[in-house]
């Protein structure tokens, strides 16, 4: 992709903010659409297609993270 794409805009992950210098750069885009959703780096990409690649996925990760099942049983992990 050339520069009148729009795609050499971002030097940080549009999600984490990470500095993209030297890092492997994802085009991050809808699979149904085909529509850019944005620059990210490629443990966000990762971690956005492993959640199923929807919002249905993501929340479900900030619910867990919000209220973990096992934390009140205050097990410490030791692995």
């Amino acid at each position: 992709m050339t520069t009148k794409d729009g795609l050499d805009i971002a030097t940080n992950c549009q999600l984490c903010g990470i500095d993209l210098t030297d890092i492997k750069v994802c085009i991050d885009h809808d699979h149904t659409s085909g529509l850019v959703r944005g620059i990210i780096c490629n443990k966000c990409n990762i971690g956005i297609a492993l959640l199923g690649d929807n919002l249905e996925g993501l929340e479900k990760a900030v619910a867990y993270l919000s209220n973990p099942p096992m934390l009140s049983r205050n097990i410490k992990y030791r692995g």
